[in-house]
């Protein structure tokens, strides 16, 4: 008798899962079928019969199926891959659930503060080409992938330093264009203030030019802000809006009606040029790209003290071998390992007390300032 998890994928309600049980519950061999709806996992245990005949099976069902457990340890595999272009919660979301839909991953989780994507996946069913391709058809950009156990916060860092400067470069010029469109636009409506303005472009004596001046001040700064415009509608057609959708949408939809009055004025309707709103577009996209930058910089910072963090924690551990102690990196520390702690040294890696006693500080854990006693079968952790 043995035993398998397999990943499913298409199911949308719970006969889905109850029609998949009943299936594969019907295949000679088969002792034990069970469908978590909300892990979206199947668990079989079977005899005399393949894997592949269960996977047929589920298949002919209209759903997909991958194995968790029981593989190849070079079949299933992590990766981190820094992920560009998200601006909210909303990118993140969208990016989930289509790694869900996606045959071969078997897991996903994408963080919007660290900007990356956790991946466990089929290397059988996708690679890692594949899924570069899941990111950018969903709208965003992968960078340089890092395996699941180390990151590389020198190359993260330089990449958030790059993007804060370029956003910083399209904010100046959009400020640039939209301080005279916005003072072009918004001067006449305030007669109270003896603010000077120019006779040649006066909406009232010439409507025409003043429109067409406008136009031409809000053309840099949607080309400053195009990334709005390509994500925001491409996530559109996809059917995941996020933030970014909804600039688009309501700067495009202020253009599409100030070139109707603009095509009114054109036309000999003098009085549209009131109903012009290129301002409007270029006022939200100058601010959106600064509040951008401010996110940037944020999360540059972030990011340097990340790295500060991590250049606290233990590089290598003190491994019993043979009778003998040997130190090695941390990386090459495997499950069942004995390390061995001496006084003052920190906890290089999560595990249970096999031996001796301590009184250990997991402030930075639990936010308890006095140390915490440990003795043989308490838990330890890492937490630097």
């Amino acid at each position: 008798m043995q035993s398998i998890t397999l990943s499913l994928r298409g199911m949308t309600c719970a006969a889905c899962a109850s029609g998949i049980e009943i299936a594969v519950w019907k295949l000679d061999g088969v002792t034990s079928a069970a469908v978590n709806f909300a892990t979206e996992k199947l668990t079989v245990e079977y005899a005399d019969i393949s894997i592949g005949e269960i996977i047929d099976t589920i298949e002919r069902q209209g759903f997909t199926a991958t194995i968790v457990e029981d593989a190849p340890p070079d079949v299933i595999r992590d990766i981190i891959i820094p992920i560009g272009g998200m601006t909210c919660t909303s990118c993140s979301q969208a990016l989930e659930r289509a790694f869900a839909n996606s045959p071969g991953i078997l897991e996903a989780s994408v963080n919007i503060a660290t900007e990356k994507a956790a991946i466990k996946y089929d290397s059988e069913a996708i690679r890692l080409s594949g899924i570069r391709h899941i990111i950018q058809k969903t709208g965003f950009t992968p960078l340089n992938a890092e395996s699941a156990e180390g990151e590389r916060v020198d190359e993260n860092q330089l990449r958030k330093e790059k993007e804060a400067r370029t956003l910083w470069y399209k904010f100046i010029i959009s400020v640039i264009f939209c301080v005279p469109l916005f003072y072009i636009a918004m001067a006449p409506m305030v007669p109270w203030f003896d603010i000077p303005y120019p006779t040649i472009i006066d909406m009232h004596h010439f409507p025409l030019r003043n429109a067409i001046l406008q136009l031409v001040l809000t053309i840099p700064i949607v080309i400053a802000g195009y990334r709005f415009y390509t994500v925001g509608f491409r996530a559109l057609v996809n059917r995941r809006p996020n933030m970014d959708s909804l600039i688009a949408l309501g700067t495009t939809a202020a253009i599409i009606y100030s070139f109707y009055s603009l095509y009114l004025i054109l036309q000999g309707e003098h009085h549209a040029v009131m109903y012009l709103y290129f301002e409007t577009a270029g006022v939200i996209v100058t601010l959106i790209l600064l509040g951008n930058f401010l996110e940037a910089v944020t999360k540059g910072k972030t990011s340097e003290a990340i790295k500060a963090l991590m250049g606290l924690a233990p590089k290598t551990a003190t491994v019993i071998h043979d009778s003998e102690e040997m130190e090695i990196p941390i990386e090459e520390v495997e499950i069942g390992d004995i390390i061995v702690v001496k006084p003052g040294e920190k906890i290089p890696v999560d595990g249970v007390v096999t031996l001796g006693h301590t009184a250990i500080d997991e402030s930075m854990l639990t936010g308890e300032s006095m140390p915490i006693d440990k003795k043989v079968g308490d838990q330890v952790y890492r937490l630097t």
